[in-house]
């Protein structure tokens, strides 16, 4: 299980063993790989498919990439050949299992790479048949790893069931924003997020040499063609993503922005990408000058992932998050998040983190600590719990529901009881008379 920071080569760190091992190793027939690669996202199977071509030319490995959104008669081509390194998106890759195109029984390499995202997004399913009966076991003819750049304790547990006696590796500044990224964050209502992102893309237009490639981030599907509309009245070059364009449209739009930062755009205008959380994860499009939080994501792990969008490999980025009160559910991990980065926490934000409940002098001591550049793990079995069992987790669900349950009762009672009290006050009040009558149910 890896852990490294956004931008630091995750995908060639474990494409190079996977593509050694598969060298070294005796040939397959059509439709059986023997390295297995899953991505949560059409888009970063394609880009690690295209990495991986890149890295085995000259060499008799075949690679081949398979993911939904397109017809499947272009996933039966693809498997039709002999594909020694497969990558895939789970469902896609188990609808082709299902119908006999592909056999994963000689895989000896599994990698699940945003390995925390796909069993997030719902995947766990599909990932357990694939790692637990598609393919051989872990530890007996097959390697597995999972890749990301954050790895809470809740996906580690869940992870843990398709791993045996693993190793936690942790590089960098283990599940927060990268250091060569410098955050940014302004309080803006939203009635005033349109103007605000106007103004930034002309800052940034202005002051950068070459091409101005900016990532705008937003929440919702409809929020992406609201936010691509007004960028491209503004007369500056614009392309989106989000889950209900067809891939070849997500594709074109990725080329061309692609193609923008590499320096082969129109000159003088910026290009914008606006999308989703579905370009937050793994893509590497070299030399994004901004990302844009239009909308602060609900999860800490989905900011510091969107983040690392810019200042990959040692490059400079910055990112710009718009927040308002809408934020203070997010307020604590963000501040966290920020202090970790060596970046100037806002006074608004330090007021709204701790009215929840935080520490100032712990965020204190992260601002002095993250100068020195603090590394550490987060292996949740060095923190004395040790590791659940998926029978652990399902009887500690049903602890944790009979005492939400039981808290439930307790605090319905005790809100009975408070009304009840109320109404004899109330009733006490009231002169007795002959013509009135009080009945009490229950």
């Amino acid at each position: 299980m890896v852990c490294s920071q956004t931008g630091s080569g995750k995908t060639v760190a474990y494409l190079l063993p996977v593509l050694q091992l598969l060298l070294g190793s005796r040939q397959r027939g059509p439709k059986r790989p023997g390295a297995v690669v899953l991505a949560p996202t059409r888009e970063l199977a394609a880009q690690i498919a295209g990495e991986a071509s890149w890295l085995v030319a000259g060499t008799s490995i075949k690679v081949a990439a398979i993911y939904g959104g397109v017809p499947y008669k272009t996933t039966r081509d693809a498997l039709r050949g002999r594909a020694d390194l497969l990558v895939a998106t789970p469902g896609r890759l188990e609808d082709a299992c299902d119908r006999g195109d592909v056999v994963l029984r000689d895989v000896e390499a599994a990698v699940l790479d945003e390995a925390d995202r796909m069993l997030d997004l719902g995947f766990e399913d599909q990932i357990r048949i694939l790692l637990t009966r598609r393919m051989p076991p872990t530890g007996r003819g097959r390697q597995t790893a999972m890749f990301s750049a954050t790895f809470g304790p809740g996906v580690q547990h869940l992870a843990a069931d398709f791993l045996d006696a693993y190793t936690f590796v942790a590089v960098g500044r283990v599940g927060g924003a990268a250091r060569t990224v410098e955050q940014r964050l302004v309080w803006v209502e939203d009635q005033q997020k349109a103007q605000a992102l106007l103004g930034t893309l002309l800052a940034l237009e202005n002051s950068v040499q070459g091409p101005c490639s900016i990532l705008v981030f937003a929440n919702t599907k409809d929020g992406v063609r609201l936010i691509e509309g007004k960028v491209r009245s503004w007369n500056f070059r614009a392309f989106s993503i989000h889950g209900d364009k067809k891939q070849d449209a997500r594709e074109k739009a990725l080329h061309l922005f692609r193609q923008h930062t590499e320096g082969h755009g129109s000159r003088g205008r910026a290009a914008v990408l606006v999308a989703t959380d579905v370009a937050a994860r793994g893509l590497d499009i070299p030399d994004i000058t901004c990302v844009v939080h239009f909308d602060l994501p609900k999860r800490i792990d989905d900011f510091v992932h969107r983040s690392g969008r810019t200042g990959r490999l040692g490059r400079k980025g910055i990112s710009i998050g718009f927040a308002n009160a809408q934020a203070k559910g997010l307020s604590k991990d963000l501040a966290k998040c920020l202090a970790e980065a060596g970046a100037k926490v806002p006074s608004w934000l330090l007021g709204m983190a701790i009215s929840l409940g935080e520490d100032l002098e712990s965020l204190q001591a992260m601002e002095q600590s993250s100068a020195g550049g603090v590394y550490g793990a987060q292996d949740v079995r060095l923190q004395g719990a040790g590791v659940q069992t998926a029978a652990e987790r399902r009887e500690a669900q049903k602890l944790r529901s009979f005492a939400e349950e039981r808290e439930a009762l307790r605090m319905a009672k005790d809100h009975f009881g408070q009304m009840l009290r109320r109404m004899l006050t109330v009733t006490s009040s009231i002169p007795t008379s002959s013509n009135r009558k009080t009945v009490l149910c229950g």
